[in-house]
């Protein structure tokens, strides 16, 4: 009885303060009025795709490219609103690459993330045998 209570005593508190992490919006800078409104990781992409076009602003296919405006504002505008309004398997743009990143650079010789340790080396046998079938029709002479 006693075991019983003990575990009754100690409860699961649910806590709900995540529903209070609501992203930045800002709907003006200073005193200019924004056409839209933007999020804070939104202004944060923008800043860093633009930042990355102008270190590769020499380097094709950005060295192509004329026009300053399309070059320094479209297309990082572009880049900060695609990677804000999609979703790669459910998750964020920035943390799937990472994910992608992280299984490139992993050992592949695990099960359930514990490493594999091969008794005997693994050889690959590099002999292919190869067999030529022909079909009834191909074996018929035509006039």
């Amino acid at each position: 009885m006693e075991e019983v209570n003990e575990k009754n005593k100690y409860r699961r508190v649910r806590s709900y303060t995540r529903i209070w992490n609501v992203e930045m919006v800002l709907h003006a800078i200073g005193d200019i009025k924004l056409p839209f409104a933007v999020t804070g990781s939104q202004i944060l992409w923008f800043v860093g795709s633009l930042v990355v076009i102008m270190f590769l602003s020499d380097v094709p296919p950005f060295s192509m490219i004329q026009s300053v405006l399309f070059k320094y504002f479209a297309i990082p505008v572009a880049i900060a609103w695609f990677v804000s309004k999609k979703t790669f398997e459910g998750k964020k743009p920035y943390k799937y690459l990472y994910s992608v990143v992280a299984y490139q650079f992993r050992k592949k010789e695990t099960i359930r993330q514990k490493k594999i340790t091969l008794h005997r080396p693994f050889t690959l046998n590099e002999q292919i045998q190869i067999v030529k079938t022909m079909r009834e029709d191909e074996n018929v002479i035509s006039d």
